[in-house]
């Protein structure tokens, strides 16, 4: 056994690189050729405040950034931690894999935060953003799911 062994589950947790890659490219591609679309949300919340009214009136489009965003920055601090302990500097390629463990998982729980309300969920669930926000948070704990599986078996 190496002495890395013991951060397979954290590889695992956040993510392989293909799934963000794939996430990313994905998402670009969406944002790319139809952008206008995928940004309409049809119908109107009649709260001038609260989390639903953000969500329309900006906060999709700083979310959807930052996802792509988050995905880019995993990217690289997984091809850093790959490079460096092809180098054998393991305890900094090591903060490398922590840091994009970390920073997922935070991103997760942030968009997660910010895509549930109650308020206005008919209009808003009805919008592509909103579903790819969705998968994105689905993919997460679909990979949560299989480590958990991992593990066990």
């Amino acid at each position: 056994m190496k002495t890395a062994d013991s951060l397979i589950p954290y590889i695992l947790m956040s993510v392989h690189p293909l799934m963000h890659a794939s996430l990313l490219v994905t998402g670009l591609i969406l944002l790319g050729t139809n952008y206008e679309n995928f940004f309409q949300i049809t119908g109107t919340c009649p709260a001038s405040s609260g989390e639903a009214f953000d969500f329309i009136s900006g906060k999709k489009y700083t979310l959807m950034n930052q996802a792509m965003i988050a995905h880019v920055v995993c990217l690289i601090s997984h091809w850093t931690y790959q490079l460096l302990s092809n180098y054998d500097i393991k305890v900094l390629a090591n903060v490398f894999l922590m840091f994009k463990m970390m920073f997922y998982f935070i991103y997760i729980l942030m968009i997660q935060q910010s895509i549930d309300f109650t308020e206005c969920s008919s209009v808003t669930d009805e919008s592509q953003v909103m579903a790819w926000l969705t998968f994105e948070i689905l993919t997460f704990y679909l990979n949560i799911v299989s480590l958990a599986a991992f593990i066990f078996i």
